[in-house]
């Protein structure tokens, strides 16, 4: 999904003493509140109020700013955008100001930072990476002045924290020119700010715990990122987005029923607030997490609602029209089927596997419709998901039998096989079974063969048979051009370090 919204903030007040800055500073609290409530009208006009009280602090411009900044990062409306940029004009008018007047001034320095980093984001989103990179490059350098300075602030931790993070998880290939631009990446160091801000920030505390969560989850540091998001939970029960992050979070774990749960709760909260922030993520949530179920019919019904309520139809993924199109098939309409799969993008890209496959496995059910064999391994898969492994065992056999003679077929069904296997532990059963896949030589299925070495590595090294292993694992490396490359080749990499300690 995507850069959700962060609020930097410098909590001390300007120079100007004339306007009631207690009174500016709670309304700045309530407008937050009701911003992270989804009541985007009385938050805006929260804002205005802080603006008629102090006109020429950078605050209220900012803070009404991100209202509409947020509404495109959910929506991609129009509107919103073209909003958003007016009034950063203005808070970089009233906050260059401020600078002119003391160029050492850390307030200014922070509203700057602040709205060019999402000045930004805004643009990256949109798509003009150039215009994101060069406001992105100057949000940088306030935000680190701002941030890594002797009077720092605890709010700054998050901008600065945030851009180191995101920096260092960008693919090597792509680091020198990032290096060149003056950009500088740090994992633990850029999670250690975000969570300060976190714990003990004064404006930015709730955006910088809903980022902490999500980089938490994204490094299998589940408890921590679990322990903020219900903190968060607990205090906007009726922010759905939230509540859609944390229904994607339990279907990414396989926890398929809770998924159901809250994904129904996001789209109930929209329903009576009258909002629609999140809605197609919640739908799509659902329509996975009943797929997993192999329930075909509310899946489609879900991923038809996801693709009508997403605001431009050119980002949806092939994932959605490929399952869609799975589903219509398994349920008897081959035409909708075709019409779906006839929706997706050729793509090639490596840095998106599952898309290219997606797409090259439709051009072959638009040639010919599912068999008995295809269908077996689409509910063997999703009860592999949900964890019902025998069931899963079963299904990919009979799968096997019923692909004798094709290759193909035979190969993809044998690897369901060996992963369901490996799943539940029967690591003796992987061993006997993973080789056979070794013997068929698949083209079109090619990435069975490493794959089918990954798995027996894995069995081998659970079993403490340490030297083959490590022979699977570097044999699996030999092979090239095949699906999943270079996350498999990430994952061996994994394995082998954890055999040398």
């Amino acid at each position: 999904m995507r850069v959700f919204l962060f609020i930097l903030f410098f909590s001390f007040p300007a120079a100007a003493q004339s306007p009631d800055w207690p009174r500016v500073h709670a309304l700045t609290v309530e407008g937050i509140d009701q911003l992270y409530n989804l009541e985007f009208d009385k938050s805006e006009r929260t804002f205005e109020e802080v603006i008629r009280i102090a006109p020429d602090d950078p605050r209220g411009w900012f803070f009404k700013s991100m209202v509409h900044f947020y509404v495109f990062q959910l929506t991609r409306n129009r509107r919103a955008y073209d909003t958003f940029f007016e009034l950063s004009e203005t808070v970089i008018e009233k906050a260059e100001t401020m600078a002119d007047n003391d160029p050492n001034d850390l307030n200014a320095k922070f509203y700057l930072g602040g709205i060019y980093g999402y000045r930004g984001l805004a643009y990256q989103r949109d798509g003009s990476v150039l215009s994101g990179v060069w406001d992105g490059r100057k949000g940088y350098n306030l935000l680190r002045e701002a941030a890594t300075g002797v009077h720092r602030s605890v709010d700054a931790q998050l901008g600065f924290g945030l851009f180191s993070y995101l920096i260092s998880r960008i693919p090597r290939s792509y680091s020198w020119v990032l290096r060149l631009l003056g950009f500088e990446g740090d994992r633990e160091g850029g999670l250690a700010m975000i969570k300060v801000a976190a714990d003990s920030g004064v404006y930015t505390r709730t955006e910088a715990a809903f980022y902490y969560a999500q980089f938490c989850f994204f490094e299998d540091r589940f408890d921590e990122a679990y322990s903020y998001m219900r903190r968060l939970l607990d205090r906007y029960p009726d922010n759905s987005l939230f509540v859609v992050t944390y229904a994607t979070w339990e279907l990414r774990r396989d926890n398929v029923d809770s998924a159901i749960v809250y994904g129904e709760k996001a789209i109930a909260i929209n329903d009576r607030l009258k909002v629609r922030m999140g809605d197609e993520y919640a739908h799509s949530t659902l329509a996975a997490a009943w797929y997993a179920k192999n329930d075909f019919a509310r899946a489609a019904r879900h991923w038809e609602e996801h693709i009508a309520k997403s605001e431009n139809t050119e980002n949806i993924m092939n994932f959605v029209y490929y399952r869609l199109g799975i589903s219509y098939e398994i349920l008897g309409n081959r035409q909708r089927a075709v019409e779906t799969w006839r929706r997706m993008e050729a793509t090639t890209d490596q840095g998106k596997p599952w898309e290219s496959v997606y797409w090259r496995r439709a051009q072959t059910w638009l040639r010919e419709p599912l068999n008995d064999a295809d269908i077996a391994m689409v509910v063997a898969g999703n009860d592999a998901q949900v964890g019902k492994f025998a069931s899963a065992v079963e299904l990919y056999r009979a799968a096997v039998s019923a692909s004798e003679g094709d290759v193909e077929r035979r190969a993809s069904a044998m690897y369901g096989m060996v992963h369901a296997l490996y799943s539940c532990g029967e690591d003796a059963e992987v061993i006997r079974t993973a080789p056979l896949i070794l013997m068929l030589h698949p083209k079109r299925e090619s990435w069975t063969e490493p794959h089918a070495l990954y798995r027996l590595g894995q069995s081998y090294a659970r079993m403490g048979r340490t030297a083959e292993a490590r022979r699977s694992f570097e044999r699996a490396l030999k092979f090239d051009d095949y699906d999943w490359e270079l996350s498999l080749e990430e994952k061996i990499e994994g394995e082998l370090d954890k055999l040398e300690r």
